[in-house]
């Protein structure tokens, strides 16, 4: 039922498994697909009533008023509930908007439409109910996803939206102004060829080539965190760079003809939006491999035609050997793509890079890493196989483990009671939120109340084990690690 589904409508379709089982109803109706809709909180549905001024509080409570908690207690197959003959039209109708617009998928923007259109059902019943007018909510549904046309002279389409990008990509420029995309540290002659290419009239497509662990992805983020912090040239700004991987629209389809409609959806929204810069990291390398399935064979060639147009400007990237094994099966891919060489860095420039990284390692692993433990690590890894910093960063992850497990002095039993304390803490936290969704305060403070005694029980038995030094990583660890890693002579 849900094949042509987005990851976020089915995870709509799953939260409305979960209202129903809250409402204790024997069923999934349009209220509860409604409910998922804003509870799911980030699709395109979800911004559509966010911006007509809809919020969960008010739709549960307008649920609550139309239709009575049931009395519960039927088990359902892995807790999954009928849909009601209304919830099925929904779902029909949702497939068919998302036809009569072109799109080659169903996503949350297309359940809201199918909601709508079944004016009878509980869903539209409570939209009315707060106020809103069932048109209106279409056509702010089409208005956000740049499908309105033009009138009056004057076009009302908003800044064309991305759902098929935004199910199957990940936008590193918004990671990026989130702060969540670590340094480039050096890199930036590479950096100015890519401003170069990015900025071609034609040919506009860069191929990063270069040895795993060279450190080509790192290389797109300081591109999109460029773009964040607005230090490129004016052809680069305010767009956005896009990872896009080849497994996620390949996924679980065995049909490829739908495989291959989900490529073409994400090239048409990229070239619609014209400030998507496409970077598809595992194009090149899984191309040349891409020869036992039917689905996998389409899938690739659809890419690469879509790529060998230059319609879009990507970024791909590659080891050389792939690229190589890659060309000799399915031929160069054209005048669209531009080579860029991402050499290894030298150890100098690896210490640089591992002093950058330093504090997201000291923090996942709770160890402080010594000045000269960086430059240790990076001589050692210069003697490992792989390139540099990619190996450098991946023996400083190891050296950090390797020295908190040597300062581990926690009694295993004491340490698997404060685990269980933890996950006990979780559950009652999970089980507070629901209580105060369902406006269950009551019940909501007692379950708060139980969490602080588990808590103030933690802090009994870890006062008790004491308190373990913070494992310094040294050059002592360093070695010792890289000796274990390195190949046998």
């Amino acid at each position: 039922m849900y094949e042509r589904f987005t990851d976020r409508a089915r995870k709509v379709m799953q939260i409305a498994n979960q209202e129903a089982q809250r409402f204790n109803h024997e069923y999934i109706g349009t209220e509860h697909i409604l409910l998922g809709l804003v509870k799911e909180g980030s699709g395109v549905a979800a911004n559509v009533l966010k911006n007509l001024d809809v919020d969960l509080r008010k739709i549960r409570l307008e649920v609550e008023k139309i239709v009575q908690t049931g009395p519960g207690g039927i088990e359902f197959a892995l807790g999954q509930r009928p849909h009601t003959p209304r919830a099925k039209k929904v779902i029909e109708y949702s497939v068919d908007e998302a036809r009569n617009l072109n799109h080659n998928y169903v996503g949350t923007e297309h359940l809201l439409l199918g909601l709508l259109r079944e004016e009878e059902g509980v869903a539209a019943q409570v939209l009315m109910n707060l106020g809103l007018k069932l048109d209106d909510v279409r056509l702010e549904v089409l208005n956000l996803i740049g499908s309105l046309p033009a009138t009056g002279g004057e076009s009302r389409r908003r800044q064309p939206t991305t759902p098929a990008l935004d199910s199957f990509g990940r936008d590193l420029t918004e990671l990026a102004r989130q702060g969540k995309l670590g340094p480039l540290v050096g890199r930036q002659a590479e950096l100015r060829v890519l401003f170069e290419v990015l900025g071609c009239r034609d040919g506009r497509s860069p191929l990063l080539l270069g040895e795993a662990g060279v450190g080509k992805a790192a290389l797109v983020a300081g591109l999109a965190r460029a773009i964040a912090d607005r230090a490129v040239p004016e052809w680069l700004r305010d767009r956005r760079v896009v990872e896009l991987h080849v497994a996620r629209l390949w996924g679980d389809s065995d049909d490829w003809t739908e495989a291959a409609k989900r490529v073409q959806a994400v090239f048409n929204e990229a070239r619609r939006a014209k400030d998507i810069i496409l970077f598809i990291p595992d194009l090149v390398s899984t191309l040349w491999v891409a020869g036992g399935g039917l689905t996998a064979r389409h899938i690739h060639a659809e890419l690469l035609l879509m790529v060998r147009r230059g319609r879009s400007s990507c970024i791909l990237s590659a080891t050389p050997a792939d690229y190589t094994r890659c060309a000799e099966r399915w031929g160069p891919l054209g005048p669209a793509v531009q080579p860029v060489a991402v050499r290894a860095t030298t150890v100098e420039e690896t210490v640089a890079v591992l002093h950058a990284v330093r504090g997201r390692y000291e923090e996942h692993h709770h160890v402080k890493v010594a000045d000269g433990a960086l430059a240790a690590v990076a001589q050692a890894a210069d003697r490992l196989p792989g390139a540099l910093p990619g190996k450098a960063v991946q023996l400083l992850d190891r050296c950090a483990t390797r020295a908190r497990l040597n300062a581990w002095t926690q009694t295993p039993a004491v340490d698997l009671a404060i685990t269980e304390i933890d996950a006990q803490i979780e559950r009652l936290n999970n089980d507070k939120e629901s209580a105060v969704a369902d406006q269950d305060f009551q019940r909501a403070a007692a379950l708060r109340d139980l969490a602080d005694k588990l808590k103030q029980e933690k802090e009994r038995r870890i006062s008790e084990r004491g308190t373990p030094d913070v494992a310094i990583v040294d050059a002592a660890i360093v070695a010792d690690v890289a000796r274990d890693l390195a190949p046998p002579a």
